[in-house]
């Protein structure tokens, strides 16, 4: 079980660092990146 729950929490983790790494990017670039 705590194997299971183990992996949650480290895939969650990685997903905030996505979302983080994607915050730091400014606006422009991510919106030309989308196009």
């Amino acid at each position: 079980e705590t194997k299971g729950k183990d992996k949650k929490i480290k895939r969650k983790k990685s997903e905030d660092e996505k979302e983080e790494s994607n915050t730091k990017v400014p606006k422009k670039k991510k919106v030309r990146s989308k196009k």
